[in-house]
């Protein structure tokens, strides 16, 4: 069994993996953001923001969770 102290740990292949995680959750959040609701898409970019400002703020990125009510708007997709 692997522990956390075996694993080789790339901090800039970590940053590049979240910057590209976030650069393509902002295409897919403009590509159906005409099919929500305003509602709906304040609750997207109010978090999607805090994403951002999260990883402007921060050496060390971390992402956290969509709200509760995005996958139920990708279902609508």
């Amino acid at each position: 069994m692997i522990t956390i102290s075996q694993i080789d740990f790339d901090h800039e292949r970590e940053v590049a993996y979240r910057r590209g995680f976030v650069r393509g959750l902002s295409e897919a959040i403009s590509g159906f953001a005409h099919k929500l609701s305003e509602q709906e898409r304040a609750v997207v970019d109010g978090w999607f923001n805090n994403e951002l400002t999260t990883w402007a703020n921060s050496s060390e990125p971390s992402c956290a969770l969509p709200p509760p009510m995005f996958p139920k708007m990708a279902e609508k997709v």
